[in-house]
């Protein structure tokens, strides 16, 4: 289907891959019916990924309403709604306290076993970036301008139709230093253990986080997730002073209401003395924990 296309491609077509063609995958795509469209939420649903159900079937309509506007089916398969899925979405508010960051950091610059530098530095980059978890899992070294200081999300990877600039602070160029001594020559900043022409995946930031929650290795913290991350960023920054119209474009929103019709700006220095404001606040919050013993010697502090 030539001309198809969808927003953040990357995080959609891990889930065509992995929820959608592994239980209908041997179909052709004008044998879909409703009951099959059913199937393939029930199976994300029974294993209690009931936002990810909602995503999944997002993406469906999505590429069968393509299709029939293009003469391939005759009839749309995805009637369910949002309410047969994952149900209504409640807003998430969660975010970390200054304290709750220190913690946070410590667990991860001590922590020892299965988890990768891969996950830790991605997590890590979520809240000093403030950008979403899929993006910062899938950062590729050929948008990264290190001598500018420059992440560059093209606008097929991001919910937008425009190239979205990231201004990357101290703290943010000192994890990258580290990960080009290890992937510098892939193509992904943070690729796969397991295949290197891959990279670390979302899902696994958002898995990582829950197994360490449910240990108890967090203590007593509530619950959260790798998105909140990006919250904790947003939030910061508001609190520090940052204008509001800052943090959005930080984040990549787009503006609304009169804003959205006449202002056009892009606040690039604003911009990155935000950024820079952020990666200083962090560094308050989290401390020198290299003196403290909690680091790994051979990492700067924020990074572990």
């Amino acid at each position: 289907m030539r001309g198809f296309a969808i927003s953040r491609p990357g995080t959609q077509i891990q889930m065509i891959d992995m929820d959608v063609l592994s239980v209908i995958g041997n179909l052709q795509v004008a044998e879909v019916t409703a009951r099959h469209i059913s199937q393939v939420i029930d199976k994300v649903v029974d294993r209690g990924a009931m936002v990810k159900a909602n995503r999944v079937l997002s993406v469906m309509r999505t590429m069968f309403t393509y299709a029939q506007e293009h003469g391939f089916i005759q009839g749309n398969p995805v009637v369910m709604s949002r309410k047969g899925a994952g149900g209504r979405e409640k807003a998430r508010r969660r975010v970390l306290s200054p304290a709750e960051i220190k913690t946070v950091w410590r667990v991860l610059d001590t922590r020892q076993g299965w988890m990768n530098w891969q996950t830790k530095c991605a997590l890590k980059m979520v809240l000093i970036t403030a950008q979403r978890p899929g993006e910062c899992a899938g950062m590729q070294w050929e948008h990264v301008d290190m001598e500018k200081g420059i992440w560059t999300l093209p606008a097929d990877f991001v919910k937008a139709d425009r190239d979205h600039l990231v201004h990357l602070s101290q703290h943010a160029l000192a994890i990258l230093r580290y990960a080009q001594q290890r992937t510098g020559d892939k193509r992904h900043v943070f690729s796969s253990v397991r295949h290197d022409s891959d990279h670390v995946t979302p899902e696994a930031l958002t898995r990582a986080v829950a197994e360490m929650l449910k240990a108890g290795e967090f203590g007593a913290m509530k619950h959260w997730t790798p998105h909140d991350l990006r919250r904790t960023a947003s939030t910061g920054m508001a609190n520090a002073g940052i204008y509001p119209h800052i943090t959005e474009k930080i984040l990549n929103h787009r503006m609304k209401g009169v804003l959205a019709v006449y202002n056009h700006g892009e606040y690039l220095p604003e911009r990155r003395a935000a950024m820079e404001l952020w990666g200083r606040l962090l560094e308050g919050w989290v401390g020198n924990l290299l003196e403290e013993g909690g680091g790994q010697a051979q990492l700067p502090p924020l990074l572990g």
